[in-house]
């Protein structure tokens, strides 16, 4: 088929009969031809070796538990396409034991293998929270992809990668539309260190002419997150006091009925002594 002059070429599962069985043995969760894939790693085509990521990838945990070693050597390959895509299976296998791994492709002079990495670690969650600080520096990075992904992962990362919301928030004037979108999800996700810029997305909205359709979108569903968020936040803050003050009511509480004993106590003993006193005059 001719485009504009040039031909396009056709996927590789319909030229390659190989790649075709391996995409087939993922999507069946083939487990008892784990070892045929494996084998499929060390085939010269790139394209096959991709193929072979890709199923391993389909086959969910059952592959991490004994496959996430063998899926990071991949992170070595020649072929960028095969090292993000072994970047995209360890997180999809819920890899943590390969976090360090992720975390040096970060710095692939491939653009699609640093975002495929940092979306990796974004599924690792909070797992992946030592990493925060290298995620937050590929904010800057010259790919739309990879300054996207770093700000969702930043926010998937929870209490790690929410100190960085302020820098998630400049990404809100990004020159690409998918990555303010992405920021405005991020900033959404962050809890009280969304609720922070919630101005910064009332200005989005406020520049409507200038702004995307998709980005106001984007920015009005943060925004609902953000004041759920301050509203838990707010009765998050008001709990201590009542709890503070339930403490105080039962210390006071406490305290009378501690009186009333005692005034009981030397009430009981007033009549022990007058009755005593009584005795000893009718004796006499």
């Amino acid at each position: 088929m001719q485009v504009g002059g040039a031909s396009s070429r056709q996927p590789m599962t319909t030229r390659k009969p190989r790649c075709a069985a391996l995409v087939a043995l993922g999507g069946l969760g083939a487990e008892a031809h784990v070892g045929q894939i494996l084998e499929l790693l060390e085939e010269d085509d790139w394209e096959v070796r991709f193929c072979a990521l890709d199923a391993l990838g389909n086959l969910g945990s059952f592959a991490h538990l004994h496959l996430s070693e063998r899926t990071a050597g991949m992170l070595d390959d020649d072929t960028h396409p095969v090292r993000a895509k072994a970047c995209t299976v360890l997180g999809l296998l819920g890899a943590s034991d390969q976090l360090h791994r992720l975390s040096e492709m970060l710095d692939d002079k491939a653009q699609a293998v640093r975002a495929e990495a940092v979306i990796a670690l974004g599924r690792l969650g909070p797992a992946a929270g030592a990493h925060a600080c290298q995620v937050a520096e590929l904010l800057a990075d010259a790919s739309n992809n990879v300054r996207g992904a770093a700000a969702q992962a930043l926010a998937a990362m929870g209490s790690s990668g929410r100190p960085y919301a302020s820098a998630v928030a400049q990404l809100l004037l990004d020159a690409d539309c998918a990555v303010a979108c992405q920021a405005c999800a991020a900033l959404g996700g962050m809890g009280e260190h969304g609720v922070i810029f919630a101005e910064d997305l009332e200005q989005v909205l406020e520049d409507r002419r200038s702004t995307a359709p998709e980005v106001c979108a984007a920015a009005e569903d943060a925004l609902g997150l953000v004041w759920l968020n301050q509203r838990d936040s707010n009765q998050r803050s008001h709990q201590p006091a009542t709890n503070h003050r339930s403490q105080q009511t039962a210390t006071q509480l406490q305290a009378n009925s501690n009186k009333q004993q005692h005034q009981q106590k030397q009430q009981n003993n007033r009549q022990q002594q007058n009755n005593k006193i009584t005795t000893t005059t009718t004796t006499k």
